[in-house]
């Protein structure tokens, strides 16, 4: 049997993303947004 630690969330892992990849997903949401507001 395999067991997963999909219920175990690290802090650092998180933070890291938020870090270094939400600037990029802001930008790509207000593209979309736009682009939809254009049709």
């Amino acid at each position: 049997m395999l067991a997963h630690g999909y219920d175990v969330v690290s802090d650092e892992v998180v933070w890291d993303i938020v870090q270094s990849r939400l600037a990029v997903l802001r930008q790509e949401i207000e593209r979309l947004k736009q682009s939809a507001g254009s049709r």
